[in-house]
């Protein structure tokens, strides 16, 4: 299991939206939102386009209305905003898989988020890994400017991932 989380601020009390793919029971993914330390309704699909061991792209299009998921090339999931996506200050990915790659974009007024080639491990401890980047903020300009996107520094590591 592994989840990426985009976040407002560094707590786990507030998670704009929770992304995470589960391989019990066949494979699902569960996607939800917690506020105040809450989790609202639960999203599933009973579909899991992951595979233990096999590498994978994830792409994380933030729209102004939904985050767009695709999985390797193909569309997976819309997820509607439950809160103001522009409060997401910090994206973290936990559990047993390899981080290779993150990397941020523009694409007319939406942010988008590519987490490419991540490798899912058993995870042998049993205590997740994560890594967690604090982007700066969005610019509020309708043309942004994508030096604010750089440097990324990450603001929690473990050691076993590399940045």
């Amino acid at each position: 299991r592994f989840a990426v989380d985009f976040k407002i601020g560094s707590s786990d009390s507030e998670i704009a939206f929770h992304f995470n793919p589960r391989f019990e029971n066949g494979g699902y993914v569960v996607c939800n939102t917690k506020q105040k330390g809450w989790w609202g309704t639960e999203e599933r699909t009973m579909m899991n386009p992951f595979h233990m061991g096999k590498p994978f792209e994830i792409r994380i299009l933030v729209e102004s209305a939904m985050f767009q998921v695709t999985v390797n090339g193909a569309a997976f999931y819309q997820y509607v905003h439950r809160v103001p996506f522009h409060r997401v200050d910090n994206i973290s990915v936990t559990g047993a898989v390899e981080l290779t790659h993150i990397s941020f974009q523009f694409l007319q007024d939406a942010r988008a988020v590519s987490v490419q080639r991540m490798q899912f491990y058993p995870s042998l401890s049993g205590s997740p890994e994560s890594k967690e980047w604090k982007p700066k903020p969005l610019p509020s300009s309708r043309q942004p400017d994508l030096s604010a996107l750089s440097p990324l520094t990450p603001t929690h590591c473990h050691s076993d991932l590399p940045i």
